[in-house]
């Protein structure tokens, strides 16, 4: 894969290992038991043998795959996130957010008080009483 930044060939590896399912079979391919990488069952397949399993047969070797099936997902992605912190690109960008997560905090610009630019008449509770023109300069200014 020459011309490919690592970074992004470990990023696809790791996108790849959030989308796969992974899966787990009996020796004689019973049961085969697909996880995705949230442990979700995707899908359970029994051979004509697996149909002749009993159900407290059947049910134990279902959770016991997925167990297995989910503990490959859980190594694929963890396998993944592992390659991409090792990077030193990203380990360097993590170092400065430390860095920057440490600093104590900036102490904030005093605000100016805030002053009308011009000063508010009170107006009288009897304003109603008034006439219109009067209302209105009482109310726009």
């Amino acid at each position: 894969m020459t011309g490919i930044d690592p970074l992004t060939h470990t990023i696809e590896r790791l996108q790849s290992s959030l989308t796969q399912t992974s899966a787990a079979s009996t020796a004689y391919k019973e049961v085969t038991v697909q996880v995705g990488p949230d442990g979700s069952l995707r899908s359970i397949q029994l051979s004509d043998m697996g149909h002749r399993l009993s159900p407290d047969q059947l049910t134990e070797t279902i959770i016991r795959l997925h167990a297995l099936a989910l503990a490959q997902a859980r190594t694929a992605v963890n396998d993944g996130v592992a390659q991409l912190e090792s990077d030193p690109r990203v380990i360097a960008q993590r170092g400065q957010l430390i860095d920057a997560l440490n600093r104590p905090p900036a102490t904030p610009a005093a605000q100016p008080q805030r002053r009308p630019s011009f000063p508010r008449a009170e107006i009288p509770n009897d304003i109603d009483d008034e006439p219109y023109d009067v209302r209105q300069i009482f109310v726009t200014g």
